[in-house]
């Protein structure tokens, strides 16, 4: 059968199945190709049938709990982690993953749930923060973090097949130690943001880093300390 064919039998779209053959999970059967002196005869891949449905019958078996909250689809734990879905789904099909679910709907990349830190585990990840990690704790974009690695305030190594970012996380914890934005502090005091930036506003303090070049306010944290306590 054709890729599209193969790609339903899977439950996923056509350029994930793609990928799989790309990454050398699936192989096109071998068939001959005719030709004439008038006529070339394009034939597509073709894909064993039988070999889906036991690939398909195998993902289904190493499915172990039920989906929880703090599982993460095989498509974002991929990008997470900056390896290929094949990898992550050779590790669900070799049974390396303890928790493994299946949502019901949407198609394989999205319903195959996984927990993060197996994959880590099994992936012997080097020790760190991923840039959406990073950014989540000190409550900022990924672009401003970009912007702060650019001012030398964070130097991340790099890790797998795409080489993403990996952020120490004593570094990043020094950082949210002496800077905070609005928005983390309110959360930090349930103090309204408007009422906080009216008080730093009245301390005549200057913001950490210019705000045209992080895109946040990030203020530091003895001024913030104050701004809480209503001391300015």
């Amino acid at each position: 059968m054709i890729r599209r064919d193969a790609a339903k039998i899977l439950g996923c779209q056509e350029h994930v199945f793609s990928r799989l053959v790309d990454e050398g999970i699936f192989v096109p059967m071998q068939i001959t190709r005719r030709s004439t002196a008038e006529l070339d005869y394009l034939m597509f891949d073709r894909f064993s049938r039988a070999e889906l449905l036991a690939f398909r019958q195998k993902l289904e078996d190493a499915v172990t709990v039920e989906v929880s909250s703090d599982m993460v689809s095989l498509s974002n734990v991929a990008k997470i982690q900056g390896e290929k879905q094949g990898t992550i789904l050779d590790l669900v099909l070799r049974g390396k993953l303890k928790s493994v679910a299946m949502k019901k709907d949407g198609h394989l990349a999205s319903r195959l749930m996984l927990n993060k830190s197996e994959v880590d585990a099994a992936l012997w990840r080097p020790h760190g923060l991923s840039s959406e990690e990073t950014a989540e704790r000190l409550g900022i974009k990924r672009d401003t973090l970009r912007s702060l690695i650019d001012l030398k305030q964070f130097n991340p190594g790099k890790f797998g097949q795409h080489q993403r970012q990996l952020f120490d996380e004593e570094e990043v914890e020094a950082f949210r130690r002496r800077y905070v934005t609005l928005g983390m502090l309110t959360k930090e005091s349930g103090i309204p943001k408007g009422e906080l930036l009216v008080r730093f506003r009245r301390s005549r303090a200057s913001p950490a880093f210019p705000v045209e070049q992080v895109n946040v306010m990030l203020i530091p944290r003895d001024i913030a300390d104050r701004m809480v306590v209503g001391r300015l």
